[in-house]
C-alpha cells in the first residue's frame, strides 16, 4: 500500500515537472505543487516504515524517493552474506550455530525443520535483518508444515511492511495449496489409502494450522471424523490398520470435545498391560477429559502390573491417579 501511494505521488510529480519543462505551466504554480507532493511522500514514509534512503532522496521529489527505497529493498537480497543486527565482541557457540543456520537458509538448504529449528526461526524473525526475515518466510512456505504456521503469524505482525506483505502473500499461497491438495485427495477418497492420507491432512491442519479460523478448523475436524467413521465401519476387526484408524478417530473426537466417544473407541483396543506408551497416553487423556475417575483408577492399577514398567512423565501421571483417587 505504501509503495502504491508513493508511486501515485511520483507520477503526479513527474507530470508536474514535464508540464513545467514544456512551458505548459508556470514556475509559481508547479514549485508549490512539487513541494506539496514531496511533503505528502515524507508523511506517508513516516507513517509506514521510515527509510533513510527515501528521506535522503526527498530533495529530488517523490520519484527519487521511490527509486531510492526500491533500490535499497532489493540490494540486500542480491548481495552477499546477511548479518545479524546485534553487535558482539565475538561469536559465542550459540551465535555460531545461528550463523550456520543463517547460511543454510540463505542457500535454501534447510528442510524439514524440527522444534529446535523452529525456535531459531523465531529468533531470526525477531532479530534478523529484513533480507534474512524474507528468506525465513520463503523457506517456511517452501517446506510448509502446519506446525510452522506460528512463524507466518509472527511475520504478519512484523514492524516492516514488506515482511507483512510477504507474509500475507504466503498465507494465500498456503491456503491455495491446502485447497488443491484436499480437492485432489477427496476426488480419490474411495480408496482406503487415499482416505487415510486425507484424514492425516485434515487432522494436521485442524490441530496445528494457526492461519485457519476456528470455524474452518472445526469443519476440518468434522470432515475427518466422518471419513474415519466410514473407515472404521468398513475395516474388518482383524485388519492391522484398524487400531491406528481408531486412535486417529478418537483424537479428533477429543479435539471436538466428545471425550466419552473417544473413550468408547480407545478402551476396547488398548490393553494397559501391553500397550505402548503413546496409546496409553491417548487413553489417559481421553479418560481425564471425560472425567471418568473410576476408569482412571483402573487404568493406573493395571499399568502398575505391567511386566515392563513404564518410565518418565507417563509413569508419573498414571501413578498420580492411584493414591489420589483411592484417597
Amino acid at each position: 500500500m505504501m509503495h502504491a501511494r508513493m508511486a501515485a505521488l511520483a507520477l503526479l510529480d513527474i507530470l508536474a515537472v514535464t508540464l513545467l519543462a514544456t512551458g505548459h505551466a508556470s514556475v509559481m504554480t508547479m514549485l508549490p505543487l512539487h513541494a506539496l507532493l514531496t511533503l505528502l511522500a515524507l508523511w506517508i514514509l513516516h507513517r509506514a516504515t521510515p527509510s533513510v534512503a527515501g528521506i535522503a532522496a526527498a530533495a529530488f521529489g517523490p520519484a527519487a524517493m521511490l527509486a531510492a527505497m526500491l533500490c535499497v529493498r532489493h540490494w540486500p537480497a542480491r548481495g552477499g552474506r546477511a548479518t545479524r543486527i546485534e553487535a558482539a565482541p565475538g561469536p559465542t557457540p550459540g551465535q555460531a550455530a545461528d550463523r550456520r543456520l543463517t547460511d543454510r537458509i540463505a542457500d535454501d538448504r534447510l528442510h524439514s525443520p524440527d522444534a529446535d529449528r523452529i525456535l531459531r526461526f523465531t529468533e531470526i524473525l525477531r532479530h534478523g535483518d529484513i533480507a534474512l526475515r524474507q528468506r525465513v518466510i520463503t523457506t517456511v512456505v517452501r517446506n510448509f508444515d502446519p506446525s510452522l504456521s506460528g512463524l507466518i503469524v509472527m511475520a504478519l505482525t512484523d514492524t516492516d511492511q514488506s515482511i507483512r506483505t510477504q507474509a500475507a502473500a504466503a498465507v494465500a499461497e498456503i491456503e491455495q495449496e491446502l485447497a488443491r491438495t484436499r480437492t485432489a485427495l477427496e476426488a480419490q477418497a474411495g480408496d482406503r489409502r487415499t482416505a487415510w492420507r486425507l484424514t492425516g491432512l485434515l487432522v494436521d491442519h485442524a490441530v496445528h494450522n494457526r492461519l485457519l479460523s476456528d470455524t474452518n478448523r472445526q469443519a476440518m475436524r468434522a470432515a475427518a471424523i466422518e471419513i474415519l467413521e466410514r473407515l472404521t465401519a468398513t475395516l474388518p476387526p482383524s485388519a492391522p490398520e484398524r487400531p491406528a484408524v481408531m486412535r486417529r478417530h478418537a483424537a479428533m473426537l477429543l479435539a471436538s470435545r466428545r471425550p466419552a466417544e473417544a473413550v468408547a473407541l480407545l478402551a476396547p483396543i488398548i490393553d494397559p498391560h501391553t500397550a505402548d506408551a503413546h496409546s496409553l497416553a491417548d487413553l489417559l487423556d481421553a479418560l481425564i477429559a471425560a472425567h471418568d475417575w473410576r476408569a482412571l483408577t483402573a487404568l493406573a492399577d493395571a499399568a502398575a502390573e505391567r511386566a515392563e514398567p513404564l518410565e518418565g512423565v507417563l509413569a508419573e501421571r498414571l501413578a498420580y491417579w492411584r493414591p489420589a483417587v483411592a484417597a
